[in-house]
C-alpha cells in the first residue's frame, strides 16, 4: 500500500498512483523503493568505503507532481570537524533549481546526472542555455548553478 499521491520507483521506472495496494516484483537483493512526488534526491556512483574516490558526478532524482526541497551537506569524509559545504535542490513545477556550492569552494563534482520522473526517452531538457535529450532515463550536464527545465 502505498500513501495517497504519487510515487517513483527508481528501479524500474515506474510511476505508481498511490491510495492503492501496489504490487511489485523485488528479488532478494534488491529492496522496493518509492520517491514520493516533490522529492529530490541526490545518489552517487557505488563505493566500498568513504574515500575510495571523490564525487565528480552527482546523479539527481526528481519527482514532479508536487513542489519540494532537498539541502545536501557534503565534507571531507574524513574528519570530524572539516569544512562543510552545501547544495539546495528546489523542485516547483517543471523546473529544478539546483544551487551547487561556490567556486573557490572544495567541491569535486563536476557532472550532473539528472533523472526526472515520468520523462520519455528523448525528451528535451533544458539547464543554463544547454539542451539534452533524455537517454537511458538521464540527461548529463556540466555541474553548474542553474535552472533545468522540462
Amino acid at each position: 500500500y502505498l500513501p495517497a499521491g504519487q510515487w517513483f520507483e527508481p528501479t524500474s521506472g515506474t510511476l505508481h498512483k498511490g491510495g492503492a495496494p501496489v504490487l511489485v516484483e523485488a528479488s532478494l537483493d534488491q529492496l522496493p523503493l518509492f520517491y514520493r512526488a516533490g522529492s529530490v534526491v541526490p545518489t552517487r556512483e557505488v563505493q566500498q568505503y568513504i574515500d575510495q574516490s571523490p564525487l565528480r558526478t552527482l546523479e539527481l532524482t526528481a519527482v514532479p507532481g508536487s513542489d519540494g526541497s532537498y539541502r545536501m551537506t557534503t565534507d571531507d569524509g574524513l574528519t570530524r570537524d572539516g569544512a562543510q559545504q552545501h547544495s539546495l535542490f528546489t523542485l516547483r513545477g517543471d523546473r529544478l533549481k539546483i544551487e551547487l556550492p561556490r567556486a573557490g569552494g572544495a567541491s569535486s563534482i563536476q557532472r550532473l546526472k539528472v533523472r526526472v520522473a515520468g520523462l520519455a526517452e528523448g525528451a528535451e531538457v533544458a539547464f543554463n542555455g544547454q539542451k539534452a535529450r533524455v537517454k537511458d532515463g538521464w540527461v548529463i550536464f556540466t555541474a553548474d548553478s542553474g535552472v533545468l527545465s522540462w
